[in-house]
């Protein structure tokens, strides 16, 4: 009996080959009994792409793709081949996948559960290598121990882990495999192979819905029948209803043998493609496609018009080919704009030369002036460079003249000269509003360059804004330095000014030995204002207008403590010491509050860089990366959108790394 049950076993496992024939024709060749088939077929201009596939192969046997040879009417083709699983594109095979459901109820302790882990491992050897199997196990419930994969030792592992004990949930676990393998794509190969050795006792589905779950998915489940005498009712309506066969397996010895057959219902594929010749083209022929397994060759063929072959494109007409070290459309890009660039600084060199030179002229005309109403050397000799720029003049081109001037008629028409003028003296930049506003432009016009070549259109738009930050950056910057630098050194300027009062002298000489002995800014600050006290405004208000020039709310304390003291009397020197002091005191504080957030102050300025660090990074060694973001409308979005919420962090953090003292 047992052997009829072995042979049986065997030829319901080459019944199970028949599920996945094609329509191409099959052949055979000697060995063990393999079978064979293409289909599949593609034909495409000069190319035909097939799906070979092989089963009943020999245990340990694999198709060489390396081994592939392709005949037509005696001729050998070009061809080539891949395993199936790994070709990408619409001649790709479809996914395959099976799940070993193994009962692993208290029936199977003992030799049942040791043979079943061996017969399910060495199911998943004999199995082709881009079929996914899955490991579920049933007794009181159903539960997915691996989802399908292609890593057989992953399968190994699971399956050695597999304990038995409880009651039978047949019909949960077909129910929970078949869902497992609901999310496949619509031609995907579903397998189910199922090992029980009893009735179900403690499902919460029934037989119709295990059968529904299988026919709704397309699930062919072959069903292994353990130690069951005569023909299971159950097991046998599960197989039929779902187009797969009942395997009976005796003894636990009969196991392997079980699931070798359940094995060979999924055949070896390979994705071949063949380079058709000029001299086949458009006819009718047979192709014979033979591919090594292991030491035999398995083969077969199939009839089909083979595709016509594209012509020959026609010879372009002879050009004369560039000399080596030709310049090339990028080289001359490059070129041409650096030759821009040099011509531009050239021309804004020739333009600002002059402007440069008369800005030191005019600087020390004003020192001049100013030096007709001071005590003879309180502001100290000139250096002999600048008594020799005195007598000079400054010349100008016509080109300058003119640029220059409807530069400043455009910036007196929009009422911005003040504004600008102010900006350039708190910054120390002793330069006509006119010629800043001409740098400005320089400076957008180069970004704009810069950027337009980077990364097109867009980068104008970019390197202009870019350009204008730039400069903007730059003034508020040297002002924001030049006002720190003068609030550090009037603590010691107000020494000096209270060691004069002290001495017997007024506070207008205290103030002329600042500016003789202070360094700059603060020098030309007060000499500044000590020039105004000469022309006729009273010492407070000049005071009064250098702290709002150099935003100092110190010197603003320092003119009212002047002033109270003047008006109600008292000791000019010791209010001086005691307002430095308190100032001392504060820079001090200021100090230790600018250590304590130094690392809140430096994380916000990486933070705000880094994505423009990162940008201009990829701009240049992967420009291409960053070409949706400019040349597509969801990618400007999302620029924009990026840029506001920079700016709105960077807000935040600015805010919160700013301690007022």
């Amino acid at each position: 009996m047992t052997a009829l049950r072995r042979i049986a076993a065997v030829a319901a496992g080459l019944g199970c080959l028949t599920l996945l024939a094609g329509p191409a024709s099959a052949a055979s060749t000697s060995g063990d009994n393999p079978t064979t088939q293409i289909s599949k077929v593609a034909t495409s201009t000069g190319a035909v792409q097939l799906t070979f596939s092989a089963g009943n192969l020999p245990a340990g046997s694999r198709l060489d793709p390396a081994s592939v040879t392709v005949t037509a009417d005696g001729q050998t083709l070009d061809a080539t081949a891949t395993v199936a699983g790994t070709t990408q594109g619409p001649q790709a095979t479809p996914v395959r996948e099976v799940i070993i459901a193994l009962d692993v109820s208290g029936s199977m302790k003992g030799d049942g559960i040791a043979a079943a882990r061996a017969a399910a491992t060495s199911y998943a050897q004999n199995l082709p290598q881009d079929v996914r199997v899955g490991l579920l196990t049933f007794s009181d419930t159903a539960t997915l121990r691996l989802t399908p994969t292609t890593d057989r030792a992953a399968l190994t592992t699971a399956v050695s882990k597999v304990q038995a004990g409880g009651g039978t949930a047949l019909y949960d676990g077909i129910a929970a495999a078949a869902a497992a393998m609901d999310a496949l794509p619509a031609d995907a190969v579903r397998r189910l192979v199922v090992l029980s050795d009893g009735d179900d006792t403690s499902s919460t589905h029934t037989l119709a819905d295990a059968i529904a779950g299988l026919n709704k998915d397309k699930v062919a489940a072959d069903v292994v029948a353990f130690r069951i005498p005569g023909n299971h009712a159950v097991l046998n309506q599960i197989a039929s209803a779902s187009g797969g066969t009942v395997l009976p397996a005796a003894s636990a010895a009969d196991l392997a043998a079980a699931f070798k057959a359940a094995a060979a219902a999924f055949q070896q594929q390979l994705v071949v493609t063949v380079q058709v010749p000029a001299s086949l083209a458009g006819r009718a022929t047979t192709l014979q496609v033979a591919v090594n397994a292991g030491s035999q060759s398995v083969s077969a063929t199939t009839a089909l018009t083979l595709p016509e072959v594209a012509a020959p494109a026609t010879r372009p007409a002879r050009s004369v080919s560039a000399p080596a070290g030709s310049i090339g459309g990028t080289q001359l890009w490059v070129i041409v704009s650096l030759v821009f660039v040099g011509l531009f600084a050239l021309l804004l060199y020739a333009l600002l030369l002059p402007t440069l030179n008369r800005k030191r002229a005019m600087k020390q005309a004003r020192l001049t002036e100013i030096s007709r109403y001071r005590v003879v050397g309180a502001l100290g000799a000139e250096p002999a460079d600048r008594t020799a720029l005195a007598g000079t003049s400054a010349t100008h081109s016509p080109i300058t003249q003119a640029t220059l001037s409807v530069v400043d008629r455009a910036v007196r028409a929009r009422g911005q000269r003040a504004r600008v003028v102010e900006e350039l003296d708190r910054a120390g930049l002793r330069m006509r509003p006119e010629e800043w506003i001409v740098l400005q432009l320089a400076v957008v016009v180069v970004g704009a360059m810069v950027f337009a070549l980077l990364i097109g259109v867009v980068g104008v738009l970019v390197g202009a804004v870019l350009g204008w930050l730039a400069t903007r950056v730059v003034v508020r910057s040297k002002i924001s330095r030049r006002a720190e630098k003068f609030a550090d050194q009037l603590p010691d300027t107000l020494q000096l000014v209270a060691g004069a009062l002290r001495t017997g002298f007024s506070l207008n000489q205290a103030l002329a030995g600042v500016v003789r002995e202070g360094t700059e800014p603060t020098a030309s600050e007060f000499a500044r204002a000590l020039g105004e006290v000469r022309l006729g405004a009273e010492l407070e208000d000049a005071l009064d207008r250098t702290a709002d020039r150099m935003r100092c709310e110190d010197l603003h304390w320092v003119v009212l403590a002047v002033r109270i003291s003047r008006e109600v009397g008292g000791n000019l020197a010791e209010v001086v010491t005691t307002t430095m002091r308190t100032m001392r005191q504060r820079a001090e504080l200021r100090g230790q509050v600018r250590v304590l957030s130094a690392e809140g102050r430096i994380s916000a300025r990486i933070l705000t860089a880094l994505p423009f660090a990162v940008g201009a990074v990829l701009m240049i060694f992967r420009h291409g990366y960053l070409s949706p973001l400019v040349h597509s409308g969801i990618g400007i979005v999302l620029i924009v959108t990026g840029c506001v919420l920079l700016a709105l962090g960077s807000f935040w953090l600015s805010r919160l790394v700013k301690i007022k003292v």
